[in-house]
């Protein structure tokens, strides 16, 4: 029930209150003249005053059960505007997309998720849906031996798009100072150069930028010459 209705017991005891008042205080009214025979002819003043109580009362007992239902239903709830767009309105999106150049698999994804927003649909995860891992190998029980040759068909990825703003920096968080003033850039530039010299193989190294942080990121690491140029990073879609 709403919390601004009054239960509809207080509705009952209302209706039932006035019509007990109006049967001690009314005065005798004087009967119409009767043109046709009716039913009701010949019931006393108190006899009708009981049967319109109980028409009231069943009269607000159905129409509160159908303001329950309406409410259980959603109806008379307001939506979010953008849960009541139809699909249709996906197409300045697309459009925007298009424009910024992006590929059709990032608009396609994009679609499917905007499809299912505005459907209505819950984007929850059961807990009935999900089992806990029965059990995982550990590493002595990984059969095989070490190759470091197998690093040349390897490449290290750093996921690298996030901003430093909840940090007071308007760029990448990567470039946070963290010891004797180098930034994560750097250590993981040295990093990748340690386990190049360590392994003899010409490891890969490529950075996930976001279109917010490509620009510092790719500037900053045109210090170290040992990282590649054209293959440094791959940007994720807007």
């Amino acid at each position: 029930a709403s919390p601004n209705r009054p239960p509809m017991a207080m509705h009952v005891l209302g209706a039932a209150c006035c019509s007990l008042g109006f049967v001690r205080w009314a005065k005798p009214i004087p009967p119409a003249p009767v043109v046709q025979p009716s039913a009701l002819e010949g019931l006393g003043t108190p006899a009708l005053l009981f049967i319109s109580l109980v028409a009231t009362v069943t009269v607000m007992l159905i129409a509160s059960w159908l303001l329950s239902q309406s409410e259980q239903r959603g109806v008379g709830v307001p939506l979010s505007p953008l849960a009541t767009r139809p699909a249709t309105k996906f197409s300045p999106f697309e459009r925007k997309m298009r424009n910024e150049g992006l590929s059709e698999a990032a608009i396609a994804a994009f679609k499917h998720n905007f499809d299912v927003l505005v459907s209505g649909k819950s984007t929850m995860i059961p807990e009935a849906d999900i089992a806990p891992v029965a059990s995982l190998p550990t590493l002595a029980q990984l059969k095989g031996r070490p190759d470091a040759k197998l690093l040349k068909k390897t490449v290290m990825v750093k996921l690298n798009g996030g901003l430093g703003t909840g940090m007071g920096l308007a760029k990448a968080k990567s470039l946070l100072v963290v010891k004797d003033g180098q930034t994560f850039l750097d250590l993981i530039a040295k990093q990748v150069a340690s386990m190049r010299k360590s392994f003899g193989e010409d490891l890969a190294f490529m950075v996930m930028n976001s279109f917010s942080t490509s620009r510092d990121t790719l500037d900053f690491l045109a210090k170290y010459d040992f990282l590649a140029r054209d293959d440094l990073e791959f940007v994720q879609n807007k």
